[in-house]
């Protein structure tokens, strides 16, 4: 059974916070060991803030998290 959630926000440097902890937490529930929740953590924070980089002032950022079989896409 898959587990997933989806966080929509506007592309603004103040929300990068907001996806980073969405991500450690989805970790948290799929179990990832605390250096792979890291990574996500990491992975994340740089997606999100060259998205907002590249981004006109009015888009929207959408980050679909989705745990199934313990693995964290």
């Amino acid at each position: 059974m898959a587990d997933s959630v989806t966080l929509s926000f506007r592309a603004d440097t103040r929300n990068v916070g907001l996806a980073r902890t969405v991500a450690a937490a989805m970790s948290a529930r799929a179990d990832l060991p605390l250096d792979q929740l890291e990574d996500v953590r990491l992975a994340v924070d740089e997606a999100v803030a060259q998205l907002i980089v590249d981004a006109p002032k009015t888009a929207q950022i959408t980050c679909v998290f989705t745990i199934v079989d313990a693995e964290l896409d």
